[in-house]
């Protein structure tokens, strides 16, 4: 195999390697990343603590408009249950069972408010139930398939790894650090193309002269304008 064409072949070689540690770490990130599902749990923690303060506010309501019934109960007995002839004790109590019947209208209006506050939430919490659910369905079934990639994709490095130590085989050392070197310099692109007389890394025409040396593989040639070496096939 010549000098360019074994360069060529690594350079393959580590394409495909670099192409499959990026999904490896596509995936990784996939699977790390559980914002949407720690977003729903955090609105359901949050519904949790609002129904808690609802069922407490439900409760005081419902003590509070029971203690005015009774202070009502006791006024209109004092009122009606004869026991009381005073005309002006009579209208005091009067004027006194109106204002309690007022307060206790405002208490039961209040009652009813935190009861469809309550029922307003269960919806929401059972609506974000099913939110939840579905996506850790939607999660678990996702994270299945990308496991089982994962674990190709570890397989493939394997034997990409060993592809490449079998191709490092066949460069001469001094060429082999160029590439590296280059390699590390150009984000992993040593080696370019050449299709139609252009350098397919950055687009630059290259001369007739020297494309006819790139050809005759002997010597290695960089491409004027991106530096990467150049490989005509």
């Amino acid at each position: 195999m010549g000098r360019l064409s074994a360069l060529h072949r690594l350079q393959q070689v580590d394409g495909e390697i670099s192409r499959r540690r990026i999904r490896g770490e596509q995936i990784s990130a996939i699977l790390a990343n559980s914002t949407e599902l720690l977003s729903v749990q955090q609105s359901l923690d949050g519904n949790h603590n609002l129904l808690e303060v609802a069922r407490v506010s439900i409760r005081e309501a419902e003590y509070a408009a029971q203690a005015q019934r009774e202070k009502l109960e006791q006024t209109e007995n004092s009122l009606y249950g004869g026991l009381v002839s005073n005309p002006k004790e009579l209208q005091d109590l009067q004027l006194e069972a109106e204002s309690l019947k007022r307060h206790l209208q405002t208490l039961e209006d209040r009652q009813l408010e935190v009861l469809l506050e309550q029922e307003e939430l269960q919806e929401q919490r059972q609506s974000m139930t099913q939110q939840l659910a579905g996506l850790q369905t939607r999660r678990a079934t996702e994270h299945a398939a990308l496991f089982s990639e994962q674990a190709q994709l570890d397989i493939e490095l394997d034997n990409l790894q060993a592809e490449r130590e079998a191709a490092t085989v066949s460069v001469a050392a001094a060429d082999l650090v160029r590439y590296e070197a280059l390699s590390r310099k150009l984000s992993g692109l040593a080696v370019a193309s050449l299709h139609e007389g252009t350098c397919t890394a950055c687009g630059l025409t290259i001369t007739p002269s020297m494309q006819q040396v790139i050809r005759g593989g002997a010597d290695l040639v960089n491409c004027p304008q991106c530096g990467r070496i150049l490989y005509a096939g």
